[in-house]
Parts: structure tokens; sequence; C-alpha cells
């Protein structure tokens, strides 16, 4: 080829480009001039000499762009098709470009850097190391020229280690013999990367020094920062000696650099990946470098923020990897410790406690793995410099709870405040889950300083309900989360009701065992929440579930005044009909701390039955004022209190009293006539779902809730009531009426005689039941009625999970439609029907067994038209009714 042909080959390709180029919307002729650069870059011979001409540093931007562009595709597509003349002169053209035909450092621009690193990239994949022995040394003669030929080569063995390791572009066998020659080369290549290293950090800080050259940083600057970067693409994946050779001094010589601003990033993300590396060994020599006193302060001091200055992404993403980095030292130190705390331990826990406290929320929940390690390490969790940070580090979760909100919690009241993620990606990274995560490091600092936990969770009940601030020489444990709070804000209380679930549901654990609760301080927090007045619903059923998971501290105490428990009672009779969710969790709450404390301490709660009785009647006699299922609650828990009393006659009036009102209401024509009739029953509870007035609603409501509290209280009197298990004490009691022929006693339960007279309506009432299935009823209702007789799928709370909070099990689902309501109250009570006679066998025996025409009443109510019944409701038949026995 002769120098014309290129010549005019150069300019007819910068023709075509400037084509290709043109800013022009509708130039005409750009396809066509880019099909001619495409096929020119395959079929020409003379592609090879065009783009060295071309990437001249005398042509534009664009044309040496495009002539490295084709010096790439040709050593990709043709290098095999090349002589060893065209390789070599090719190789020196292209040396030689990189040594003497490129421009100043801050006028080159990237993509002719990147552009001439790929070339050299390329031919080394090629030849080297067997037909490019001496590369290395080439290099590092171009490096030592000026500031850009350093950032080239710098480009090409970073570019090199990237392709061969971290990608792998190349064949299977050829890629494997170009990491075992880079493996072999390593000294020699982290000689030329640390001393170009070196050698620009010297003059970059030379330069930096003397305010007449403050502007001539850059060059320098530039250089230091590729090779940095350049250093971390071999240290993730280089031998480990190389990192841990001579005392760790790479290790030194990334943090020494942490002192530049400028350069902090790239050093912090090289440190980050030299120490990862590092989690995988375990070198005991290691912790004295880490945690040495050189290494804790250039990483505390980059972590800082002069004051007055905001924070920059910049500095955001270098506090970003900063952390990680303390992360990933935690990690190391839990993986190899001794038996001995690196005596900068406490520094350590300082600047990790720090990045907890930032407000950025990628810090924060980044370090909650590190604190859960630290936490459950034998050693260091019995650290005195561990325990003394304790109260911080709960602060410092207390207010990320606030800030982000419970997200357990399926609270829509309100958006939540900025949560200062870096990213979108960090944000679904790490708020998945955070709830739980945060609820398990809590547990864990729980274990190991319950006290404080207390302590802490004690004085955040006791200021959330303080009017007044405290003092500032109060607890400085808690002052970092209560100083900065506008007073009694939800998302507040939120936060302070999660955290004391989470503290007293282990203190409870952890100390009871012991028996070393602090009783004293318990009892004064109920009364103080029990005291505590808002008209805000939301705050106050925080309240309430405060008080829920203090009140086992009930159980350390002999004797107990209910008076207190007026203001619960109060709580319910003021959310007279709650058509919020929140007020609805008032209720579910203050009635479930009544449950509560009745069941878990009958003891102290007897010698006041009556005070709880006479509150308790107080709330049955209001039809409006809860559910049917919350008044058969209230009903099982008296009657379990009253199974204390042990004395038949004085149990069995209490029961006479009780269902005087449910026998009033059970037995009365009214009731009688609605229960014998299906058509009148399925019009007064609404079951053919024509409802069309808010009055009419209201009514058919009223109707539900007295059939469904009949039905529930009859229901919780036969499965509660019980005799005393000792015979002594049965017959002292006088639950004994008499002896068999063989001698064993005949017990007389409390509950039969006025339970006897309820069951015949319980009888009629499931003959309706049944009849609704019969097709000509059916038919002749209509509407939606078939679909009220179907499965209800949604979960029961008796279905739900025995661990969640007693107001939670409490609480009645929520449903969405008029026929859910329905399907949920005929499932229900379809299946307490059948419960209370399977019931009746086992608590009455042979009182029930004597009942007049007991098989009659059978067969005319349970047993018809068994054959229109669905399998699922027969199941029901079988597993209650015919598996009851002791017909003794």
């Amino acid at each position: 080829m002769s120098a014309k042909e290129v010549t005019a080959a150069v300019d007819f390709l910068k023709q075509k480009l400037m084509v290709v180029n043109s800013v022009a919307p509708n130039q005409k002729g750009k396809p066509e001039a880019q099909q001619a650069l495409d096929e020119f870059k395959e079929k020409s011979q003379i592609a090879t000499a065009c783009g060295l001409k071309l990437a001249e540093k005398s042509q534009t931007s664009f044309f040496r762009s495009f002539g490295l562009e084709l010096l790439q595709h040709a050593v990709k597509a043709r290098w095999a098709e090349m002589s060893e003349n065209e390789k070599q002169l090719l190789k020196i053209n292209v040396m030689s470009l990189i040594s003497n035909g490129v421009k100043h450092i801050t006028l080159e621009k990237t993509d002719i850097k990147v552009g001439f690193a790929r070339v050299v990239v390329e031919m080394i994949k090629h030849d080297w190391p067997d037909q490019w022995p001496k590369l290395l040394p080439e290099l590092d003669a171009v490096a030592k020229k000026q500031e850009i030929n350093a950032e080239l080569v710098l480009l090409i063995l970073w570019r090199l280690a990237e392709d061969v390791v971290t990608l792998q572009t190349e064949p299977v066998l050829r890629g494997q013999h170009l990491k075992r020659s880079l493996v072999e080369n390593m000294k020699e290549i982290l000689t030329i990367v640390l001393s170009l290293l070196e050698k620009n950090v010297l003059r970059y800080r030379v330069v930096k020094s003397d305010r007449t050259q403050q502007s001539q940083t850059q060059p320098s600057c530039t250089v230091a920062t590729t090779a940095i970067y350049c250093l971390s693409g071999y240290i993730s994946w280089m031998g480990i000696w190389h990192i841990t050779q001579e005392d760790f001094k790479l290790l030194e010589t990334i943090w020494v650099l942490l002192e530049e601003p400028d350069l902090q990033l790239p050093a912090a993300e090289c440190l980050l990946v030299a120490v990862k590396r590092l989690e995988k060994v375990k070198y005991a020599s290691l912790l004295p470098i880490l945690f040495g006193d050189s290494a804790m302060n250039y990483i505390l001091s980059a972590a800082k923020i002069p004051p007055g200055e905001e924070l920059t992404e910049k500095h955001k993403n270098v506090l970003k990897k900063l952390c990680q980095v303390l992360c990933s030292m935690g990690s190391i130190l839990c993986n190899i410790l001794g038996s001995d705390t690196p005596a900068t331990f406490g520094r350590y826990l300082g600047a990790l406690l720090a990045f907890t406290e930032r407000s950025t929320q990628f810090l924060h929940f980044s370090t909650q793995s590190t604190w859960s390690a630290i936490f459950k390490h034998e050693v260091l969790s019995r650290d005195p410099k561990l325990l003394a940070v304790l109260p911080n580090y709960l602060s410092a979760v207390l207010m990320n709870l606030e800030k982000v909100g419970v997200q357990s919690k399926n609270d829509s009241s309100g958006e939540r405040p900025s949560l200062g993620l870096l990213t979108d990606s960090d944000f679904n990274a790490t708020l998945k889950n955070s709830g739980e995560e945060q609820k398990e490091v809590i547990k864990l600092v729980c274990k190991v300083e319950p006290r404080v936990c207390f302590v802490m969770a004690s004085w955040c009940l006791k200021c959330q309900m303080s009017v007044t601030s405290e003092p500032a020489s109060a607890k400085s444990g808690i002052l970092k989360f209560l100083s900065s709070r506008s007073p009694s804000s939800l998302q507040q209380w939120e936060a302070v009701t999660f955290f004391i679930e989470i503290v007293m549901s282990q203190i409870f654990k952890l100390l009871g065992k012991e028996q070393a609760l602090p009783v004293k301080e318990g009892i004064e927090l109920i009364k103080l929440a029990m005291k505590f007045e808002t008209t805000d619903p939301a705050i106050l059923a925080c309240v309430h579930a405060n008080i829920s998971v203090l009140l086992p501290f009930f159980h350390a105490l002999n004797e107990c005044s209910l008076e207190n428990l007026s203001i619960l009672f109060d709580t319910i009779e003021e959310i007279k009909v709650p058509k919020l969710q929140v007020l609805k969790d008032t209720k579910s709450c203050a009635l479930a701390c009544i449950i509560k404390l009745c069941q878990d301490n009958p003891t102290v709660i007897l010698p006041h039955f009556q005070t709880l009785f006479d509150n308790v009647k107080r709330l049955l006699s209001n039809e409006l004022l809860m559910t049917g299922m919350e008044k058969g609650l209230l009903t099982k828990c008296l009657v379990q209190l009253s199974n204390h009393f042990e004395n038949y006659e004085r149990q069995k009036a209490f029961l006479e009293e009780l269902l005087t009102p449910v026998a009033s209401l059970w037995l009365s024509e009214v009731m009688q006539w609605l229960l014998s009739d299906p058509e009148t029953f399925i019009q007064y509870v609404g079951a053919d779902l024509q409802t069309s007035d808010a009055d009419t609603e209201n009514s058919i409501a009223l109707y539900r809730s007295r059939i469904s509290y009949c039905v529930s209280s009859i229901l919780e009197v036969l499965r509660w009531t019980q005799r005393p298990t000792n015979l002594n004490e049965a017959e002292a009691g006088g639950f004994v009426s008499g002896r068999m022929p063989n001698g064993d006693p005949i017990f007389c339960n409390p509950c039969s005689e006025l339970v006897l007279t309820l069951l015949n309506n319980v009888f009629t009432l499931i003959r309706t039941l049944h009849i609704f299935y019969l097709p000509e009823v059916i038919e002749a209702v209509g509407g939606s009625f078939a679909q009220v007789l179907k499965r209800l799928k949604v979960a029961s709370p008796q279905d739900s999970d025995p661990k969640k909070p007693l107001q939670d099990i409490y609480n009645p689902p929520v449903y969405e439609t008029e026929l859910q309501i329905m399907q949920d109250f005929y499932s229900t009570l379809y299946e307490e029907c059948f419960t209370i006679l399977g019931a009746a066998a086992q608590s009455l025996k042979q009182h029930f067994y004597n009942v007049d025409d007991l098989l009659g009443r059978l067969l005319n109510s349970a047993f018809i038209n068994l054959e229109f019944i669905p399998t699922f409701r027969l199941k029901i038949i079988l597993n209650i009714l015919l598996t009851s026995k002791n017909c003794s």
C-alpha cells in the first residue's frame, strides 16, 4: 500500500465521519455514511494504517476515537492473519503513540485514554508473555515520562486484569494462561503501580502545599486516583500474601491516602476490597495492624465532617465505604479474637456508633449485622467498653425506629419522613425486613445487659408521657433520643412501644428465671401509663399496648388494688361505636389488658372479684359497646376466675347472675320466634344481603350481636366452668352430689341447671341453620344467599399466630364486604352451636344425657337435611359432636 492510498482513504473516512457526526437533523446520507464506515472497518486491508493515522494527536477527538476503534477491531478480528512483521510494526506504532502521541493529561479526553488502553490490552491478550516478554519493562519506561503516559499505563494494567480475571472475556485455555502470567508477574506489576502511586501522591502533596501551584494538583491527583483503582482491581483476586507481607504494608499504604480529601473515595473503596479479602483468613498478627492507633486515626479522621460544611454526595459515598470497612473489621475481630480485646476497641465502637447514629439509613442498617455479631461474641459482649456504649446505641436504634417507622405495623396514617438513603437500590436493600432485624439486635442487647435495657425502656416511657422534658442531667443514654423530638407524635409513640414490647418480653424471660425482676419499677410504670391522658386514640392505643406488655409484673405481687383498672373500663366505655381502626385497636388493647391480668394473676384479682364483676356487667349491659366475641371473652375471663372459688353454691350463684341477662334475651318470645322461623331469621340478620339504608344496617348488626352474645356466652360458660381437680377439695366445696354403686363420686356442675334451660333454643337454631341448605329455601331467598353458606376464606382470629400480641388476637378481623361479614357470622354461629352440644356432653355429663327426648332433639336438629350439607360443615359435626365422650 502506498502513502497516497492511505491519505486518500483517511480523507474518505473523514468525510463520512463528518456526515455521521453532523448535527443537522435531516442530513441525508447518514445511514449510507455509517454503512461505508462499517464496511471499511470490516473489509479494508489498510484499516490498520488508517487507524494509526487517525489516532495521531493532531487529529480531532472524533477522528482519533474512530481511529482507535479501527485499531482495536483490527487486533481483535485480524490479528491471526497478520504477519509477524505487521504485528511488530503495529505494536511499535501503538506504543509510540502512547509515549509521544498523546496530549497533556488535562487536555486528553477520557474516551481517547480508554481507547488507547483497549488497543494495547487487545494486543497483550494475543501476544503476552510468549511473543512480548518485555511488555512490563516497556510499560514501566513509558509510565516514567509524563502524567498522561503514567495514567495510560495504569489504565492498561487495570483493563487487563478486568478482562482476564473479572470479566473473563478470553477463551478458557488462553484466559488461564494469561491469569497464570499475571500471577507470576504480580510482584513486578505491583511495583509499577505502587511506585506510580507513591510518586504522584508525593508530587500532589508538594504542589498542594505550595499556594502558588495549588491549581496544578489535577495531573498528579488523576494519576494517583487511577493507580488506586488499578490496585483495587488486583487486590480483589491476587494472592493474599501480597497483602500480608511486610506486616501488611499495603494496608498502611492505602489508609494513609485517607488523609487527602481528593483521594478519600478511591482509597476507601480500595481499603474495603482489601479488608473484605482479609475476612476469610485468620492471622493473629492482623488485629494489631487493623485496630492500631494509626489505622483508627486515619479512618476516624476521614469520617469527620468539618463544622459548618454540608455533607456532599462525594463525602456520602466516602462514609458509605468507610462504614463497610468498619463492618468488615468487626467481622475479622469476631472471627480471630482470642481472650484480649484490642486497646482501641473503645475507639472502634465509637466509630461504629457514629455511623449508626447517622441520619443516612444505609449507614445505620449496614452496622446492624456487625453489632449483632459483637453482642453474640463470648468475649466482646462482656467487655466494659461495649457496656459503656449500650445506652447510646439504644438511643440510635430508637431514633431510627422513629424516623423510618415500625416496619411490622400496618400503619397508613401518614407519610413517613424522608429516609435519607443514597439511592433507590440502597432503599430497597436496607429497608427489607428492617423491623425484624432491629428486633433481633435489641433482643441481643437485652441478653448482654437486661437491666440497662429496662432502665432505657422505663425512662423512654416516662419521658414520653411527661408534659415537660427531662432535665439534662437525667440519663445521658436517652437524651439524644429525647432532646430533638416534638412532644407526643405518633411516630415517637410507635417507636417507644415497639422498643418496650421487645425489651419487656426479654426481661421477663431473662430476669424472671433469676427472680430479679424490677417489680417496683414495673408496677410504677403500669400505674403511670394508666393515669396518662390523651385525646388521640392512636396514641392511646400505644399506651394500652405498653400496659399490656407490663402486666406480667403483677405475677410478683401478693396483693393488688383494682382501682386503676377502672381507667381501662372507662376507656372501653368511651369508644361507643369504633369506626376507625385506631379506635378499634384502642378498645381491643384495653380489653386485652383486662383479660390478660385476670388470666395470668387469678390469685391477685380474686379478692376484688366483685369489683371486677360489677365493671364487666356494666360493659355487657351496653349492646353497642362490644362485639359478641368480645363479650364472650369477658365472660370466659370471669368464669375462669370463678373456678378459683372452690365453692359450688357461690360459683352457681355467680353463674346464674352472669347468665341472667343472657337467659332473659335468649328465652324471650322475640328470640324464640326469630330462631324458629328461617325466613324471619334471614331477614333480621341480613343473610339475604338486601340491606339498603343505614338504619336497617344498624338494626341488623344489633340482632347479629345479640345472637352472637347469647351463643358465645353459653359456650364459654360450658367450656370453662370447672370443679376442683382434687377430690377432697371438690367434696369440701360441695361439687360431689353422691356416689356410684362402685364408689366413684358423682360430680355436679354449677352451670348445669341454668344451661339446660337454654339448650332448647340451641337445638332450634341448629335446625334452622340446616334448613337454610334446602334447595327450595336457597331458591326462594335468591340473591347472594347461596354465597353466604359457603366457606369463608379469611383466617379467623382463633387461627392467628399464638405469638402475636394479645390485642391482635382478640381484635376481630376486618372484612371488606357485607358478604364476608355474613359468611363469618354464619360460620362462627354454626361451629359454636355444635361446640355447645359437644361441650355440654363433656361438662354436664349425666345431666346432659338425661335431657328429655335428647335423641329426638338431636335427630330433629343436628341430623336433618344432611344430604344437602357441604362436606366442610359435616366435618364440624364429626369433629365436635360425635367425638364427645365422658357420658358417665
